[in-house]
């Protein structure tokens, strides 16, 4: 099952996390949280959760698509991060 996810995290107010992935959301949001996913050079804690999960039947050309139509508030190009 292929999905997108927009996910935030309270450590980052401001900001959200646009991806893609092709196994549970959740799973996902564990992995992102274990990782401390965060802008370059974060050092801490960080717990995402998902606020949206949309289904797709290719979540490659559906993240491209978004990343590219947001791509103005695009935190930093190394990361799936943009601003709200």
């Amino acid at each position: 099952m292929e999905s997108i996810y927009i996910a935030q995290s309270k450590s980052f107010p401001g900001l959200v996390k646009i991806g893609r992935t092709d196994r549970p959301v959740d799973v996902r949001m564990g992995e992102l949280s274990e990782d401390n996913y965060g802008p370059t050079g974060f050092d801490g804690d960080s717990e995402w959760e998902a606020l949206k999960i949309i289904k797709v039947d290719d979540n490659e050309s559906a993240e491209a698509l978004l990343h590219n139509h947001f791509s103005e508030i695009r935190y930093e190009n190394r990361r799936e991060l943009f601003e709200t």
